[in-house]
């Protein structure tokens, strides 16, 4: 059901849906992305995968031509608070989430 909620669930999304999608995205992602890098085990860890740049890639696509004229979202980053004291384990499941989203 989450997905049918995205600005790209529409039949005729266009480049308004997908720069709102994106802005979503990077609300969400930003202090989510910026929480996993305090770490340095868990599934960012050196000995395993590389850490992906998730808002630097989604910053690319929005800087692109394409998207020049369309307006932008200026709603505020998602104010989630990560739990500091998290485990290697949880950190590992919601890296595992957004991988699969």
């Amino acid at each position: 059901m989450l997905d049918s909620a995205m600005p790209l669930a529409r039949p005729d999304a266009g480049l308004q849906h997908y720069s709102d999608h994106l802005h979503m995205l990077r609300r969400w992602l930003s202090p989510l992305e910026a929480w996993l890098a305090r770490y340095s085990d868990g599934p960012q860890g050196e000995a395993s995968f590389p850490a992906v740049a998730r808002v630097a890639l989604i910053d690319a696509d929005l800087a692109d031509p394409a998207l020049a004229g369309v307006r932008a979202d200026t709603r505020p980053e998602d104010d989630t608070v990560w739990p500091v004291d998290a485990s290697a384990a949880y950190r590992r499941g919601v890296t595992y989430v957004i991988e699969g989203s």
